[in-house]
């Protein structure tokens, strides 16, 4: 069985990507694991956060957040009955993206991209990008 990783993170490129890999491949033989990465906390996040209890319950939202990702994503699995796993990570997404694929074993990676101009992206960076570079296994980018 075809273990694909889709990179999910609220956007339509990303919404797109989900519906590119299930037009490309025959999806009877296709595992579809269901990734949305949260940044980590910053610093500005938690100026003003006086408790721990405070830090956890921002993780959480965020973690909430991503869980939302995924299952918004699942949804659409779910009515074409394919096969498929949710997953919601806290990391530094290219770097979380590139691992996960290793761990699972996945074939391939489809995030989307906002298509970033070649300046801006030299200057800034992107975590597609990244993607491209870290992985090992061949990455599927959608506009």
């Amino acid at each position: 069985m075809k273990k694909v990783l889709v990179a999910l993170d609220g956007s339509d490129h990303s919404q797109r990507a989900l519906d590119e890999v299930l037009k490309l491949f025959e999806t009877d033989s296709m595992h579809i694991h269901l990734l949305s990465v949260c940044e980590p906390i910053h610093v500005n996040e938690v100026l003003f956060k006086d408790t721990l209890s405070d830090m956890r319950q921002l993780e959480d939202e965020h973690m909430a957040f991503g869980r939302n990702i995924v299952e918004t994503g699942a949804a659409k699995l779910k009515g074409a009955n394919i096969s498929h796993d949710m997953h919601v990570d806290i990391g530094h997404p290219a770097q979380v993206i590139a691992e996960f694929a290793k761990k699972y074993h996945c074939e391939m990676i489809a995030m989307g991209t906002r298509g970033l101009g070649a300046i801006r992206t030299l200057a800034v960076g992107s975590v597609a990008n990244k993607v491209v570079h870290l992985s090992e296994v061949p990455v599927l980018l959608v506009r």
